[in-house]
């Protein structure tokens, strides 16, 4: 799997509400350009949904998407590593969109990939399977495990309006922007290092094994 870096038109919501244009850059854009591209060191990247290739038999070899989360490209992701193969994040701008342009839409958003994201990691045993790397593992525990302190913390549970138990002055906001960061899983380990395109020059898609 390839997945190529998208961009975006509009500012996102931190920016215009935190009065920070120049000095923060969009979110989605950063998790597409270091994030993401960060993850490659090991093996983490993760699929979004959009301007990605991925090798059909790949695809029909961990069943299609599945239909049990909200998240079917995160979850895809994982299972394409747990089968050996390559999912690699690349800088490279081939697309660009939209951000969410109002606070209840951009909470909604996010408590979707928050639940979907818990979901996924479960459906797949992501943190104690024997099938990813322990780097891998660790990764995706650590995003787990944020993801759920994000919810009690934030105070959303079942039948709760996530919009109005998040909603509010700034804070919120910077609460989100860094709960968003932290919970990428971003790879924080001893000798990991940012894995450049010279070292994956085509995308791979090929099984690693």
């Amino acid at each position: 799997m390839c997945r190529r870096r998208r961009v975006f038109y509009n500012q996102d919501l931190f920016q215009f509400n935190l009065f920070s244009e120049k000095d923060i850059p969009n979110e989605q854009d950063f998790f597409s350009r270091e994030i993401n591209v960060l993850r490659n060191a090991t093996n983490t990247a993760a699929y979004t949904g959009s301007n990605t290739v991925i090798l059909r038999t790949a695809l029909e070899e961990i069943g299609g998407f599945p239909y049990d989360t909200v998240t079917e490209d995160f979850e895809v992701s994982i299972r394409l590593q747990k089968a050996g193969y390559i999912t690699y994040a690349s800088s490279e701008v081939l697309a660009a969109g939209l951000s969410t342009t109002t606070v209840p839409a951009m909470i909604r958003q996010r408590i979707r990939w928050a639940r979907g994201v818990i979901q996924s990691i479960r459906n797949t045993n992501a943190v104690f399977t024997g099938q990813l790397s322990l780097a891998a593992r660790i990764s995706y525990l650590n995003a787990f495990f944020l993801l759920v302190v994000v919810f009690l913390q934030a105070g959303v549970h079942p039948g709760a309006d996530p919009v109005r138990s998040v909603r509010g002055p700034s804070g919120g906001l910077r609460v989100w922007r860094t709960a968003f960061v932290l919970a990428a899983g971003a790879p924080v380990l001893p000798g990991v290092r940012k894995v450049s395109e010279h070292e994956y020059p085509q995308c791979p898609l090929e099984p690693d094994h």
